[in-house]
């Protein structure tokens, strides 16, 4: 990760608040089928999540309650005002990234009562921070702006970006959040 950042050493990254863990790889199929499940309309590749834990497993994080998967959170340094396309390969992280791109965090309905995404989400800025990355970035799907309204993000108008906002379906808005 230090060849990321043109730093001679890694940055010490904060654990994630619990009941958040590093996600492993035996992880992959579970948070798979529960992103495609809670995504239908908006399906990922298996490759795409094995892929985000090979490139940055420092934002893998994965969330158990009872035994079984609660939640799951995705997020990877990235260029400021341009989302990776939906269901695709990055091949690399950016060595000019300037945002923390949160591709993904989903919570079990039956289990969103618990605090798992509230945790999470305040988990982001320290991680930010400790990466020296001034914003998070995300995209907004399924009519969700509101909710990231809700926690400090804010969409960012560029009609530029529509093509690819398009293919994660209607309504879908670029939000960001300084930190």
């Amino acid at each position: 990760m230090s060849a990321l950042f043109g730093l001679a050493a890694a940055p010490v990254l904060p654990a994630p608040p619990a009941p958040w863990r590093k996600m492993q790889s035996h992880d992959i199929g579970p948070v798979e089928a529960l992103g495609n499940r809670i995504h239908s309309t908006l399906p990922e590749d298996t490759a795409v999540f094995a892929e985000r834990l090979a490139l940055f497993p420092a934002g893998c994080f994965v969330a158990d309650h009872r035994k079984a998967l609660a939640a799951y959170a995705l997020c990877h340094p990235w260029r400021a005002g341009d989302p990776p396309a939906l269901n695709a390969l990055l091949d690399f992280i950016p060595s000019g990234s300037t945002v923390l791109y949160l591709h993904d965090i989903v919570v079990d309905p039956i289990r969103r009562s618990l605090g798992h995404a509230a945790a999470m989400i305040g988990h982001l800025p320290t991680l930010a921070i400790a990466m020296g990355l001034p914003a998070i970035e995300l995209v907004a799907v399924l009519g969700t702006a509101n909710f990231w309204r809700g926690h400090g993000f804010a969409a960012v108008e560029d009609p530029a970006l529509a093509p690819v906002l398009a293919k994660y379906g209607d309504g879908a808005s670029l939000m960001r959040r300084r930190v």
